[in-house]
């Protein structure tokens, strides 16, 4: 494992729900957790889910051995 991806839905919020529950357990255990800013709501559009997303596979960061936590989609 390189990282742990957090990706929220189209209408969620991640940065301050759920997301901050998962960060702090596993910054304990020296994991890093990827939490993108997505859209939220109204501006939720795949298209910009799929430009953040490119982003971080083209880096690296997103890769065969991020565990993907995924709520909503």
């Amino acid at each position: 494992m390189s990282n742990i991806f957090i990706l929220h839905s189209l209408n969620g919020d991640t940065l301050n729900i759920w997301g901050l529950d998962i960060k702090n357990v596993f910054m304990e255990k020296d994991v890093d957790v990827i939490m993108p800013e997505f859209p939220v709501r109204a501006e939720s559009k795949y298209e910009k889910f799929e430009y953040i997303l490119e982003k971080y596979i083209t880096s690296g960061i997103l890769n065969n051995n991020s565990i993907v936590v995924a709520h909503s989609i």
